[in-house]
């Protein structure tokens, strides 16, 4: 063990080794099982018994209708095989300790290269930034300044300026020295701007601020040296080294540690675009975290200098390097951990082309890793596990672009022409897809109440409905950008605003904890001030941070309390860009509306309306996720209408879903009186969209 292994002896708490199973573990992987073992069945008598082989035409339609739904159960048993081990994060993360009992958690043997230096490390805190608010930018770095730990011997700040603006490097100085830490501190890097020398974005900023003021050119990073990124909207809270540096003090192989976000200016409870992500960063990520195959976020990790050059520093070879750079470093045999505690808060663009913007980026970039030439080769030199679950990323794309639309035409097809996925609806047929479909949300949604307070998984689920049409965009400019590589996307960051045009939200500082915020309430060269309830020196517990996105009553709370002074304050700046980027979600339900509209009356005319009521609930089902959208931009923007338009979204769902099991019922019973699949008079015509 290293000089610095008895720094943590008396910091840390104890924690097992290896989580033990909480209540549900079982009966998640339960599910997984008996849905992996269903799929044979179910498809096997779909494709035998549900296609009208003899019918020309008809067939090669219902065939390709089977096979999405193949696609789309495969991509669903991925993410159960993902989850299977840890199906979500402990209720209370802890950091291991220095006993060396967390070595179990580490995969393989000893064939591969580890670090021998386990503290105490040198910390760099990089905070990359270019036009964003100064008050957004000097908040966090002020939370980056008063960060400590044992483990750090010495602590500096990079502020990594590619706006251009000179005058940041004098505030930085007057916010160090006010704030008494000396100059080394408080670094501020700006690269030239130089129109021959490509800038790569974000990854661009860090390498250049890692190779010429941080180390020297081609040099080799110091065993001790750590690198921590921020976004620069992000706040750590006081005790993120507490929870991220032990993993390095204890174990080797581990180059990296990813810690969730959370952001102060999104009600959980009101996350109209699932900013909070809280089904993947506590369901998907601790599941990836027990094969190996956890995803960098690009912000809120803490990682070995010499691990992030071992595989040459950013990868720039993708607008998201986060990603690249895990697949990087699991290739070289390394760890990328994932600690499931809230560390850090930020802000969420409210803006809609911001959205748009960020999530079509993140889409892009994906794909542009899976069509980089050189990819194959990384995937090769990993383990079958990890390649498979870096693979869920674009294949979950890929398979909101092509399945989405095919769920919605469905419907319609069988509404307006008669043409139907199934030749008929028999009573066989509808016990194995509803137990198909049971089993299909179950590993898709099954979360503890703890983690689904907030409705978490119904949002995630209708997520990529949402953004179909910004994945769509994005698929075909990473193909264009690999065919024509001089048209590739370009990194361009999110605009944010410093503040929530929520005005109910501006005062509010969710947990956890209060404090960290309050710096954003302040420009950088004023005196900290500190939020309600909290004093300058406050600190949050080690083991005070559930994984659990944070309730959302003291913000409401906050909220009401700051409401009589709303008056007061200047509004912020019109959300003028909203509803022009809500026209393919209008169309769409302005589509649906007509379809409806005009089908129904004619099916009851022909006497097949139980098939088309079944029809139009479906088709309800599948385009009810495309309101959000329009409700977000064109209800004032307020988080207590969020909430309640998130809540009528899932009472509506509910409500056809259980419009859809009656139906079906009602068809099993009229079948069991009449003793026949009825294929006679109009129950020819009795199939449905499933």
């Amino acid at each position: 063990m290293s000089a610095g292994s008895s720094l943590l002896s008396h910091r840390l708490p104890a924690a097992a080794s290896l989580p033990s199973d909480e209540q549900g573990f079982g009966t998640y992987r339960g599910a997984v099982v008996l849905y992996a073992a269903a799929l044979p069945v179910y498809f096997s008598y779909r494709w035998c018994c549900s296609i009208a082989w003899e019918r020309q035409g008809v067939r090669e339609y219902q065939a390709f209708v089977c096979a999405c739904e193949v696609y789309g159960a495969l991509c669903v048993l991925l993410l159960g095989v993902l989850r299977f081990r840890r199906p979500w994060a402990s209720q209370q993360p802890l950091p291991p300790t220095t006993d060396g009992a967390e070595s179990e958690m580490i995969l393989g043997g000893d064939d591969v290269r580890s670090f021998e230096w386990q503290g105490p490390f040198d910390v760099s805190v990089l905070i990359p930034c270019c036009k964003e608010p100064d008050e957004l930018i000097f908040g966090t770095v002020r939370a980056a300044l008063a960060l400590h730990h044992p483990l750090a011997w010495r602590l500096r700040v990079f502020l990594l300026d590619d706006g251009g603006m000179p005058r940041r490097a004098d505030a930085l100085a007057r916010l160090a020295s006010g704030l008494g830490y000396e100059a080394e501190r408080a670094q501020y890097v700006s690269r030239p701007n130089d129109p021959s020398v490509p800038r790569h974005g974000k990854s661009g900023n860090l390498n250049y601020a890692l190779r010429t003021a941080i180390f020297a050119d081609g040099e080799r990073p110091p065993a001790d040296a750590v690198l921590v990124v921020f976004d620069c909207d992000q706040e750590p809270h006081a005790d993120f080294l507490a929870h991220t540096l032990p993993y390095l003090h204890t174990q080797p192989r581990v180059a990296l540690v990813q810690t969730p976000q959370h952001f102060y200016n999104v009600v959980p409870s009101g996350d109209v675009f699932n900013h909070h992500n809280g089904a993947f960063f506590y369901a998907v990520q601790p599941g990836l975290d027990a094969w190996e195959a956890t995803v960098c976020c690009g912000t809120n990790f803490v990682a070995r200098a010499e691990a992030v050059h071992r595989v040459g520093w950013f990868p720039v070879e993708s607008i998201t390097e986060d990603f690249l750079l895990s697949m990087k470093l699991a290739a070289q045999g390394l760890v990328v951990r994932y600690h499931a505690a809230t560390l850090v808060t930020g802000e969420a663009p409210e803006d809609l082309r911001q959205v748009f913007k960020q999530r079509s980026r993140w889409c892009c970039g994906c794909f542009q890793v899976f069509l980089h030439p050189r990819t194959p080769r990384l995937l090769l030199a990993l383990r079958p596990m990890q390649a498979i679950a870096y693979l869920n990323a674009p294949l979950g794309y890929l398979g909101t672009v092509l399945t989405l639309p095919v769920w919605l035409v469905v419907p319609v097809l069988s509404l307006c022409l008669g043409v139907h996925p199934v030749q008929q609806l028999t009573p066989a047929f509808i016990v194995c897809w509803c137990l198909y479909y049971a089993l299909l949300v179950t590993v898709c949604d099954m979360l503890p109440p703890r983690l689904n307070r907030h409705l978490c998984a119904f949002t995630a689920s209708k997520a990529n409905a949402l953004f179909w049409h910004c994945y769509a965009k994005a698929l075909l400019s990473a193909l264009v950008g690999a065919l024509l590589p001089s048209k590739q996307m370009t990194f361009q960051p999110t605009d944010k605003r410093g503040f929530s045009a929520d005005a109910s939200l501006r005062r509010a500082a969710p947990p956890p904890p209060a404090c960290a915020l309050a710096s954003r309430r302040t420009a950088a060269h004023e005196p900290l001030a500190t939020a309600p309830g909290c004093s300058s020196a406050e600190t949050t517990p080690l083991a005070a941070a559930p994984p659990e996105p944070p309730a959302d009553a003291d913000a409401d709370a906050a909220a009401d309390a700051a409401g009589e002074d709303e008056d007061e304050d200047e509004g912020p700046a019109p959300r003028d860009t909203s509803q022009a980027d809500v026209g393919f979600h209008a169309a769409a339900l302005l589509t649906v509306l007509v379809v409806l509209g005009v089908s129904l009356p004619a099916s009851h005319v022909a006497g097949t309306s139980r098939l088309a009521m079944l029809s139009a609930v479906w088709l309800l089902l599948n385009a009810l996720p495309m309101a959000l959208p329009l409700a977000y931009a064109l209800l004032p923007h307020n988080h207590r209408l969020h909430q309640k338009a998130i809540r009528a979204a899932w009472v509506s769902h509910s409500a056809l879903t259980c419009v859809v099991a009656v139906l079906l019922l009602q068809h099993l019973v009229l079948c069991e009186r009449r003793h026949s699949p009825l294929l006679e008079g109009a129950y020819n015509h009795e199939c449905t969209n499933l």
